[in-house]
């Protein structure tokens, strides 16, 4: 059999790099020499520049070369059982303002190396940006420090470890994004090569020799001990708090699944520790080989955590091993996440120690349980697999948190479970399953969760953000509801309303799509489509109506853009609309989300002769006392009071003292939804100043406005005696 051609990056540190003699060194490389050793074939191994191993690998000059996975990738090359997960970094030199994340890199030059991950992404993007391209991550990283390049975008982990190496004095920006899978590509065409390479690779992973790799570049991985600098980037979990915040549980269930293959940046420092035979001077790990310990002090009854406590990969094969040999006809298996939930915290304020020493302490408490299969997985998460309800063994024991006395510190534990169907054969799926839960877990702060398909959001969710991302807006428009003024009849203003009609999902709710962007960090796209649109129609209004006012709904990322005061200024400047024609609204609830820079952002736009409302208002907890601390015009009722005032007089009561409150703050007062000539008597009783319902009109489009306002007559307006 010929031999195999393996090809390595030759400066791709700490994972593969060329040393001094030209032979290839790093993680990847001593996985790929074990893969190619445990079939006992021969392979020869290249190093070069990542665009020159990508065009070798395309003409067949080498078989296999680590890269990592993306759609596009994929329709050009096979891959190898995922075996790793990288994330993406911004990187800058120090005092960079502005750059908080990728959303923030347009109008910038972006160095990126030729033929990444990164850059066959940003040839597919809509950014506004100008690239950069070079041989090689240092070589972005030297252009950035060289003055080239504003920035550049490179693999968190490897422009860390350069930067530390080459003493650049660069630092990252913002948190990191796009995490991949890496795995081994090889051509579409070499089945026969593909399926020699993933039955090696099965068996060096089910062997342990990939665990024995990882603790041999522990240190080098870790950038607690291997990178010099005072720059870190985010560990693994941070990243997966992020997503958890501001994406759905089921991406987050996705990712744990996915993409968390180097079981994060501490197993490494933890294993290792347990290898030594020991953790610190207070608790006692056991050498490899021994089954128990006399206890320590401070250590566990019986502690019996062994080198052999399985990482990820094993625990994935002893546990469908175990699955394959049941039997049938029993009950229902579970498998379960546990998490310490304060693992991060106690690391960041205690140290490294104290987190391993509570990883120590649930690891011992599990081993009591006598389930078919457990691992770790890093940052303080274990997995169980167990042919009986797992809470059942023991819930309090299970489930009650972690203590240091030593340290006076712990941790609670947050566990997500999931059903093993009796003919289930494959984890997959139930391992998703568990993720989910412990995502939702997490999110609800619930000690523990059994799955079910609630939990999974509707996956038009992420179509929809992902047509935001690309621009994909079409349809999306605004239409617009008069208000009246409640003593003259007149219509004084407008409130311009989002609607989105898309050719492929049809009909999609601002109730929809709104929170799905703002989590996603898009909704400045819903709020610069509206501006100019509103703009443009309020400079066609025909002189009859060119005092009308105009209200648009903003969130709190909208308005703590540090251009958004620019921005208003040069839309009002392009279609020639006084600043004073627009009336800026959020919801109660902003207010309270980051208040020192809502109200530095209020109060520039009221500076600039701008208005601002505070929408849905009795729905949040916030008080009028409380929200006159900020630049405020008027105050609307939310539609709930005002559709149900006629029968409650709970909800009149509340519209009531909100009228006077407001009006003694000096603020106008408008109700929104009345629908009927009832409740507009009743509000103009209760004193309010203006209204906007179906009582006068439906929300309408530009058009229909326009014949609307040619055709209205002021209503009569009736006060009370």
């Amino acid at each position: 059999m010929a031999p195999v051609i393996i090809g390595f990056d030759r400066n791709y540190a700490p994972f593969e790099w060329q040393d001094d003699n030209g032979q290839p060194q790093g993680f990847f490389v001593d996985l790929g020499r074990a893969v190619v050793k445990n079939s006992g074939r021969e392979a020869h191994y290249v190093t070069d520049t990542w665009p020159g191993l990508v065009g070798r690998l395309e003409r067949g000059d080498i078989d296999i070369l680590p890269m990592l996975v993306s759609k596009y990738r994929t329709e050009r090359f096979q891959f190898s059982r995922p075996f790793y997960y990288l994330t993406h970094s911004l990187f800058a030199a120090p005092g960079q303002q502005g750059l908080t994340g990728i959303h923030d890199i347009a109008g910038h030059v972006v160095a990126v190396e030729k033929r990444s991950y990164a850059h066959d992404l940003l040839l597919e993007s809509d950014f506004s940006i100008t690239i950069f391209e070079t041989e090689g991550t240092l070589e972005a990283l030297q252009a950035v420090s060289d003055g080239h390049a504003d920035l550049a975008m490179v693999t968190s982990a490897v422009g860390m470890f350069l930067l530390a190496k080459y003493e650049l004095d660069l630092k990252s920006y913002g948190t990191p994004f796009w995490p991949v899978d890496y795995a081994f590509a090889m051509r579409k065409d070499r089945d026969d090569l593909a399926q020699w390479f993933n039955l090696s690779f099965a068996e060096t992973l089910s062997e342990g020799h990939y665990n024995e790799i990882y603790l041999n570049w522990g240190t080098y991985l870790d950038p607690s001990t291997a990178w010099s600098s005072g720059n870190r980037i985010s560990d693994q979990m941070a990243f997966a708090a992020f997503l958890i915040g501001a994406a759905l549980a089921f991406a987050i269930g996705a990712f744990f699944w996915r993409h968390q293959r180097n079981f994060f940046w501490q197993t490494a420092n933890f294993v290792a520790s347990q290898r030594r035979g020991k953790i610190d001077g207070t608790d006692k790990i056991v050498d490899a080989g021994e089954t128990t310990a006399k206890p320590q002090p401070g250590e566990p009854d019986g502690a019996k955590f062994t080198s052999s406590f399985p990482l990820r990969p094993e625990f994935l094969i002893k546990a469908e091993r175990a699955l394959a040999g049941r039997d049938h006809s029993e009950d229902c298996w579970e498998f379960a996440l546990l998490k310490l939930a304060e693992y991060e915290d106690v690391s960041r304020l205690h140290g490294g120690k104290a987190a391993e020493h509570l990883v120590y302490k649930l690891a011992n408490r599990l081993l009591a349980g006598s389930f078919k299969a457990y691992g770790y997985y890093g940052r303080g998460i274990f997995s169980v697999l167990s042919d009986r309800p797992i809470l059942r063994l023991g819930r309090q024991a299970l489930l009650d948190p972690v203590d240091l006395d030593e340290h006076d510190v712990g941790s609670s534990i947050q566990c997500g479970l999931s059903i093993v169907p009796a003919a289930s054969v494959n984890l997959d799926g139930i391992a998703q399953q568990a993720e989910t839960a412990l995502a939702q877990c997490l999110t609800r702060r619930r000690t523990w969760l059994m799955y079910h398909a609630d939990m999974v959001p509707d996956p038009m969710d992420a179509k929809i953000v992902r047509a935001f991302r690309r621009d994909e807006i079409e349809g999306l428009r605004a239409v617009y509801q008069p208000q009246i003024d409640l003593k003259s009849g007149c219509i004084i203003g407008l409130e311009a309303l989002a609607r989105w009609e898309h050719p492929e999902f049809g009909q999609v709710p601002p109730a929809k799509f709104i929170p799905l962007l703002e989590q996603a960090g898009l909704s400045d796209r819903v709020a610069d489509k509206m501006l100019a649109e509103i703009c443009a129609m309020v400079a066609s209004l025909p002189p009859p109506w060119a005092h009308l006012t105009v209200s648009i709904n903003f969130s709190v990322q909208d308005l703590s853009d540090p251009d958004m005061p620019s921005k208003f200024s040069r839309y009002f400047a392009r279609y020639g609309v006084k600043p004073t024609q627009i009336i800026a609204e959020l919801t109660e609830t902003a207010f309270a989300t980051d208040p020192e820079t809502l109200k530095t952002a209020l109060t520039l736009l009221q500076k600039k002769g701008m208005q601002i409302s505070i929408d849905d208002f009795g729905t949040g907890f916030s008080s009028l006392s409380y929200l006159s601390s900020f630049p405020a015009d008027e105050v609307k009722i939310d539609r709930h009071f005002v559709s149900r005032m006629l029968d409650s007089q709970k909800d009149r009561a509340i519209i009531r003292s909100t009228v006077k409150l407001a009006h003694d703050l000096g603020l106008f007062v408008v109700a929104e939804g009345a629908e009927d000539e009832a409740t507009l008597a009743a509000l103009i009783e209760e004193g309010c100043d203006r209204v906007q319902g179906y009582v006068i009109a439906k929300p309408m489009n530009r058009q229909d406005l326009g014949v609307f306002l040619s055709d209205y007559q002021p209503a009569a307006v009736h006060q009370p005696s």
